[in-house]
């Protein structure tokens, strides 16, 4: 944390939901994973940047259950809010997560297994693996999507005729329509 500095804007997070302090603290935590993990590869599903927010998530679901016991609802509730895109999968599944990431944590300390934030994401490909075929459905749902976001409209032919007399392409097209007419 002493390594990077994290902004953000008051208003837009309080617009999003998040307006009090235990999400305003998850929200920081799931920010601060990202820092953690940004040079872990999980190779756990075609789309890596989900799989980086589910990790990010399921720390924030660790974090919530250790020490002080923060409550999650209302982060839970903004991520629920939130669709999937090219880079974060659908919110429902992110708030899942948060949720098994509280249960695991709580597993571990029963079992006086907890160490550190890679015994925390020991869990992580159960809970992707349980929920491939969802992943896969929303991703396939997102590219589609982004393909006709980017897909090239047709654009109808242009009616040179009706152009300015003094147009160029206007007189281009009619020298090069009267020389098509010639070899007709």
């Amino acid at each position: 944390a002493s390594e990077c500095e994290l902004y953000y804007n008051w208003q837009l997070m309080e617009k999003a939901g998040i307006n009090n302090r235990d999400t305003l603290t998850l929200a920081f935590v799931h920010e601060l994973a990202h820092e953690l993990l940004y040079e872990v590869r999980f190779l756990l599903f075609e789309n890596e940047l989900w799989i980086q927010e589910l990790a990010a998530d399921m720390i924030v679901g660790a974090f919530s259950a250790i020490g002080d016991d923060v409550a999650t609802g209302k982060y839970k509730y903004v991520l629920k809010q939130l669709p999937a895109s090219m880079t974060h999968p659908d919110g429902k599944l992110r708030a899942d997560i948060v949720e098994y990431g509280r249960e695991y944590i709580t597993q571990l300390q029963k079992q006086g297994e907890v160490g550190d934030i890679q015994e925390v994401l020991k869990g992580l490909p159960a809970f992707v693996y349980a929920h491939y075929q969802e992943l896969q459905e929303s991703w396939s749902k997102v590219q589609l999507n982004d393909d006709e976001e980017d897909a090239p409209t047709e654009t109808p032919p242009k009616d040179y005729e009706a152009l300015h007399d003094t147009n160029l392409l206007k007189q281009y097209y009619l020298k090069h329509k009267e020389g098509k007419e010639d070899d007709i």
